[in-house]
Formats: C-alpha cells, sequence, structure tokens
C-alpha cells in the first residue's frame, strides 16, 4: 500500500562530495568559533560584570548598550538565515523543482517537480517570514527592556 501524502519523485539527484566535505567544514568551523566564543565570554565575565554595575558612569547607558549589542548579535543571525531561506524558495517556486537546477545535496535527494515543488519552496519562505519576525519580536523585546531602564544614576 502506497502512501497518498507523500511527494511523488521523478528521480534522484545523487549527492555531491564536494558540498558533503563543505557541509562538514562550515559546522566543524561553527562548532569551533563557537565553543571559543563561550570560552572568551566566561574568561571575560568577571570583567562585563564588573563593566556594568561599576559606578563610574550612569549604569543604565551601558546596561542599554549591552542590550542593544545583544539585540543586533542575536538577529543578525535570524535575518541571514530568513534571506538565504526566501532567495531559496524564489528559486524552488521560480524553477518549479527541488532541489533547483545547481544545487549541490549533501545526500542522494528525490526530485519533486511541479506543485509538490511549489509546496516546498513556498515552505521554505514562510519559514522566512517566521523567523524574520521572531528576530524582529526579539529585538524589540530586548529594546523596550532598555527604554524601561530608568535614565540616570540606575
Amino acid at each position: 500500500m502506497t502512501d497518498v501524502r507523500m511527494p511523488k519523485a521523478i528521480e534522484i539527484q545523487k549527492a555531491d562530495p564536494r558540498a558533503r566535505r563543505r557541509a562538514a567544514v562550515v559546522l566543524a568551523a561553527g562548532v569551533v568559533v563557537g565553543a571559543l566564543l563561550i570560552l572568551g565570554l566566561g574568561h571575560y565575565r568577571d570583567a562585563l560584570q564588573e563593566w556594568l554595575v561599576s559606578a563610574s558612569e550612569p549604569r543604565a547607558d551601558r546596561i542599554k548598550l549591552a542590550l542593544g549589542v545583544l539585540a543586533i548579535l542575536m538577529a543578525v543571525p535570524l535575518y541571514g538565515v530568513a534571506v538565504y531561506l526566501w532567495r531559496f524558495g524564489g528559486a524552488v517556486t521560480g524553477a518549479q523543482r527541488f532541489p533547483p537546477p545547481g544545487c549541490a545535496v549533501v545526500r542522494d535527494t528525490p526530485i519533486l517537480v511541479g506543485p509538490d515543488a511549489l509546496r516546498r519552496g513556498r515552505t521554505f519562505r514562510a519559514f522566512a517570514v517566521v523567523l524574520v519576525v521572531a528576530a524582529t519580536v526579539m529585538a524589540v523585546a530586548l529594546w523596550r527592556v532598555a527604554i524601561a531602564l530608568p535614565g540616570q544614576g540606575a
């Protein structure tokens, strides 16, 4: 018995070994950068905390700055991924083929065409919109927390 909900693939696009290696290198680099950021923040945590609460200048300004930097550091990667997904979804819907022509895949992938590919492309674009909304809500929430802080001598 076949599952009628599964899209029908006309053929299989074979995995590209170079794309696989590139994905492994990008993943490893991301892990290394993330680990270095965590170690760096851990190493400088006490100095950062001392700077935030020191009485030498208005504390609220430093906390607002820290919240602004945090909002940027958290939102920019989400916006970047959203742009990528929007463009990729556009390539899928434009070609009415998933994966789109010229796209290397890291594993053998069934090729979808027609309505199934359009649905997949629209899903990518919908997820891009969700990421933009999430990043914007997060940035606005941090901004609202920052403006709620007292202005001087907190």
